[in-house]
């Protein structure tokens, strides 16, 4: 009779739960590293860029005037060929 009334009919509950706790938790480990890595980064870049690839991406967003560009951009390419 205890079994009708008591907690004896759940107990494979129990393994799923602790599965499922699990789970829970990588995942919102998971979240946590991702929203870290992507949030905390500012503007990571995913390779790295040479430094005539940041002297475009300067000019095309208009932070450098086009005579710096010119100049900087002949500067970076004789180093490069020393």
């Amino acid at each position: 009779m205890m079994d009708d009334w008591g907690y004896g009919h759940m107990q494979g509950g129990g393994a799923f739960m602790g599965v499922a706790s699990l789970v829970i938790f990588v995942l919102l480990g998971v979240l946590v590293v991702w929203a870290i890595r992507t949030f905390a980064g500012g503007h990571a870049h995913h390779g790295k860029e040479s430094a005539i690839d940041i002297l475009d991406h300067r000019f095309a967003r208009g932070e450098i005037a086009h005579d710096d560009y010119v100049r900087d951009r002949e500067a970076l390419r004789n180093a490069l060929k020393k």
